[in-house]
């Protein structure tokens, strides 16, 4: 939270490139989705957020029954893809990838598996969002951190739509960004 908050307490500087008025704009912009939802850091590393909400209540009875593993794969995939994901791939969960004990950074205080999070997983869907090239090669400047906001913000909006997709067919789910596991090791472990 500190590393936010000195982050933005720092002035702009309009002679020093990427560090501008204009780079502060962009790099709040980014994080707009996820200060609406309710916390800037639903994307990062805080668990249980408005946008990735453990809340179980709409998972609806009757669960959709695939027809094979394939068509459940792809159906998956092409939610992914109408949601906005640049790609997706499936995971079976591995606890070696997960983060034990799990932190909360606004409550500071430590959450498990077995008592505080609502099911146990099985498998990881891993979808990603796009980060802009040219604003990624300035970093450390802003507008770095603008287009790598606006991936986080959309990683968040786009776990969130699948959690609500996977629930409405009747099978747990909850949406996640870095805060319930590695994120590299369950992307290479689903293909991407």
């Amino acid at each position: 939270v500190n590393g936010f908050n000195d982050m933005y307490s720092k002035p702009w500087d309009n002679s020093k490139p990427g560090y501008t008025q204009l780079d502060r704009a962009l790099q709040k912009a980014g994080w707009e989705p996820l200060v609406v939802a309710g916390s800037r850091l639903s994307a990062n590393l805080q668990p249980n957020t408005p946008l990735h909400a453990w809340d179980q209540s709409d998972v609806v009875e009757e669960q959709y029954q695939f027809e094979s593993k394939k068509q459940a794969s792809d159906s998956i995939k092409s939610a992914a893809r109408v949601i906005g994901a640049v790609k997706c791939g499936i995971a079976r969960r591995d606890k070696r990838w997960d983060y034990d004990p799990l932190y909360d950074i606004e409550n500071e205080t430590e959450l498990s598996w077995e008592k505080d999070f609502p099911f146990e997983p099985k498998t990881v869907i891993v979808m990603l969002a796009s980060m802009d090239f040219d604003c990624i090669a300035t970093a450390p400047a802003w507008t770095a951190d603008g287009t790598a906001a606006d991936g986080y913000s959309q990683m968040s909006v786009k776990a969130n739509q699948m959690a609500k997709f996977l629930r409405g067919l009747g099978y747990h789910a909850v949406g996640a960004g870095n805060d319930l596991g590695s994120s590299v090791p369950y992307a290479i472990m689903a293909g991407l």
